[in-house]
């Protein structure tokens, strides 16, 4: 099984380090192989390359360690709704950084803004990847 660890230098909360070791032992006892590969940003990532995409904790539900925002905090370009912020932390030299899904539509240069604080996109998956394939209809 191949899993992706996304940003694991940066956001290891709750113990996520822990989480794919427990995974990684789990699965040995199966009889499989686990093959973990670390991905921070800038870090190209490839649809289909990976079985598991692990994103790790975001804090209390409540959203009172968010910097960013709380979980599902609207990102918007102008007025328009273009997303939606996931897990947030706070990097050492960064200063606020967080996942966030993008509709695929919106330029990579736009200026966005997450809940009142300005935000800027760094591609973790090509939006053109995928246009020109469509699913089998069964």
């Amino acid at each position: 099984m191949r899993v992706c660890c996304l940003y694991p230098d940066l956001m290891n909360i709750y113990a996520d380090r822990g989480n794919i070791a427990v995974l990684s032992r789990r699965a040995a006892w199966r009889g499989h192989d686990l093959e973990v590969r670390p991905v921070s940003i800038g870090d190209p990532v490839h649809p289909g390359e990976h079985d598991l995409l692990y994103v790790g904790g975001h804090g209390p539900i409540d959203g009172t360690r968010a910097v960013v925002g709380k979980v599902g905090t609207d990102l918007t370009h102008g007025e328009k709704v273009v997303g939606f912020v996931g897990t947030s932390a706070r990097h050492h030299e960064l200063g606020p950084i967080a996942l966030a899904i993008v509709k695929r539509n919106v330029p990579v240069d736009a200026q966005l803004d997450a809940g009142g604080l300005p935000a800027a996109q760094e591609v973790i998956v090509d939006p053109d990847v995928g246009l020109h394939v469509r699913r089998e209809r069964r």
